[in-house]
């Protein structure tokens, strides 16, 4: 599984959250195969969010794509910074 991970500030975290729901499909035409999404202690409009792919190139491909960066203006994201990675190793304790 390939992940992306996402540090965002959002204007107001209901918004985006509403925002979030009502793109599932946009998110499954686009690869998207999991989330999670955190908000931190500190802001709660500041939001990391996790998501599952099966591959780099389409996370790469929907990452950059124009569906996304109007997504995310519409949200009220002001502003946000995502890392590429490939899970190397995954347990429960």
């Amino acid at each position: 599984m390939f992940y992306t991970i996402s540090k965002l500030v959002v204007e107001d975290y209901e918004k985006f959250k509403s925002d979030w729901d009502a793109s599932l499909e946009l998110r499954k035409m686009g690869g998207q195969k999991s989330f999670a999404i955190y908000q931190t202690i500190e802001d709660p409009n500041t939001i990391v969010l996790f998501m599952g792919w099966n591959a780099e190139d389409v996370a790469k491909m929907f990452m950059e794509s124009p569906l996304l960066q109007d997504f995310l203006k519409g949200a009220g994201v002001k502003d946000y910074e995502t890392w590429f990675a490939n899970e190397s190793e995954k347990g429960e304790l």
